[in-house]
């Protein structure tokens, strides 16, 4: 059932709600989570600060700084990346995506020794599962093996020398997200918020985490309605749903006010901020990144060209084999929508950024820069290293390479290390600011997504992320979520082992 906070009875001013689970935000992530426990006993209040539709005065909440910075001492400022590249209502940043699926890659979750910080704490098999349910929540096929891929139109793969260096990576489109089909989109979020178990209350902004004395127990949680009006919810185990760069900031403003450091045990949280390398802009000389087709036959390229989002779409990607080989990254290269009948492409390629514990999020200090309930604002310094720089021209040129080897193009173009933070756009992915590790000394949440040291918090999202992978990252954002639901729904909380 939805409620507006701002009318909320007074007495709920004076007294607490109460739920056995709380979620905080009512994004992909919050809303996946809800659906996943829709049979369970489970009351749950979630809570979403923004409404049903556009506020300025919401989107203001999520105005933050943010400077990139690379290995040569160069700065880009983006004044308005944090405020642009999500959205705070009803449905969450799903309002601003294409609808886009990818699955990671079995390869992304290993410890890869040339890709420092990297390894999940959980393996690809173990998300699998989870993953062909959040395909199914999006009423899409699941993704499959790329040898065993099923193709309805009949389009296959192009097979260069065995898929040695390159391979294909498969793409395919919901129509359950904003941008693809808003009113399918509302429909999947009103189905939610209308389940029997579920109070979902609008313009209802969580701005503070109460701790127990013994700081392993959230207690409440403090909200503000849009007339700055109080009220708190207790509940028996705590989510945080509320996105890559607010979750953070939630649970270190809270650090803040009582002095306490849950999820940074060892000054991780905030730390290993990633996106992805998206580079398709210009070099200095004005020259963009180009492929010309040497085999012009329709059925070879129309896997890669076809722009059509009820079509299987199939991009290039650097295979495991390569990047092992090659010490690199995981990196793609897709047609950036030529029109048909023609051969030359524009192009980009997307790559996995390195865990970088000098990316990091932080709160302004005190007193300085805070939205209007006083929280305080977020900074984000963003680190690429010499080493993201050369991987990406590495990758383009081991692309290059394999094309004209084999006959299959022309890649022309070049990668500036030394322009890149300069030329790459910045993608709205924002990971691995809260990240999962076994060890409370390498991150913020466990293999559970349960945070170190407290025992009914959680963190749903790509926050969590170790690392990125070359995915769009919303379909294991949604699997995360559903395998965190189970988990909630089974586990014993007298098992639970806290660190001192």
């Amino acid at each position: 059932m939805l409620h507006d906070a701002n009318q909320l009875p007074r007495l709920h001013h004076q007294q607490p709600l109460h739920c056995s689970l709380l979620v905080v935000g009512g994004g992909v992530a919050g809303l996946s989570l809800c659906h996943q426990l829709r049979h369970s006993t489970h009351k749950i209040i979630l809570l979403e600060s923004g409404g049903l539709s556009h506020s300025a005065s919401h989107e203001a909440l999520n105005q933050g700084y943010t400077t990139i910075f690379d290995a040569w001492q160069q700065q880009r400022h983006e004044p308005d990346f944090m405020r642009d590249s999500r959205c705070r209502r009803l449905g969450g940043s799903g309002h601003l995506w294409g609808g886009k699926c990818a699955s990671l890659d079995p390869i992304d979750f290993t410890t890869r020794r040339w890709l420092a910080h990297s390894g999940w704490p959980l393996d690809y098999e173990d998300l699998k599962p989870y993953l062909d349910q959040a395909c199914e929540l999006f009423q899409i096929p699941h993704f499959q093996p790329y040898s065993n891929q099923i193709n309805q139109q009949q389009r296959p793969p192009w097979s260069i020398n065995q898929e040695r260096v390159i391979t294909t990576a498969y793409r395919r489109y919901t129509a359950i997200a904003g941008r693809a089909d808003a009113q399918r989109y509302e429909q999947f979020i009103q189905q939610v918020c209308s389940q029997a178990n579920v109070d979902c209350y609008l313009n209802a902004t969580v701005t503070q985490l109460h701790y127990t004395a013994s700081g392993k127990h959230i207690d409440s949680v403090h909200c503000s309605n849009s007339r700055g009006e109080s009220f708190c919810v207790s509940a028996d185990q705590v989510v945080l749903a509320a996105g890559g760069l607010e979750n953070p900031r939630l649970l270190m403003h809270s650090n803040r006010q009582q002095q306490q450091e849950l999820g940074n045990h060892a000054q991780q949280l905030g730390h290993f901020f990633m996106g992805h390398v998206i580079h398709r802009r210009p070099n200095s000389a004005g020259q963009a990144l180009q492929l010309q087709a040497h085999a012009p036959q329709q059925d070879e390229w129309q896997l890669y060209r076809d722009k059509d989002p009820q079509q299987l779409q199939g991009i290039f990607q650097l295979s495991s084999k390569a990047q092992r080989r090659d010490r690199l990254p995981n990196t793609s290269l897709t047609l950036d929508g030529a029109p048909a009948g023609t051969e030359k492409h524009s192009i980009y390629l997307m790559q996995e950024q390195q865990p970088n514990p000098l990316s990091q999020l932080r709160l302004s200090p005190q007193n300085q820069r805070q939205d209007a309930l006083a929280v305080p604002q977020l900074e984000l310094d963003w680190h690429f290293s010499e080493q993201d720089a050369q991987s990406l021209m590495k990758a383009f040129t081991r692309f290059q390479n394999e094309f004209a080897k084999h006959d299959v193009a022309t890649l022309s173009g070049n990668i500036e290390p030394m322009a890149l933070i300069q030329q790459f756009e910045c993608a709205r992915h924002h990971m691995g600011s809260t990240r999962m590790h076994q060890d409370p000394h390498h991150g913020v949440v466990d293999e559970h997504c349960r945070v170190h040291g407290c025992e009914n918090l959680y963190i749903s999202g790509a926050s969590v992320f170790p690392t990125g992978g070359i995915a769009n990252p919303t379909l294991a954002i949604v699997a995360l979520a559903l395998r965190l639901g189970v988990h909630l729904n089974t586990k014993d909380n007298s098992n639970i082992e806290l660190i001192n």
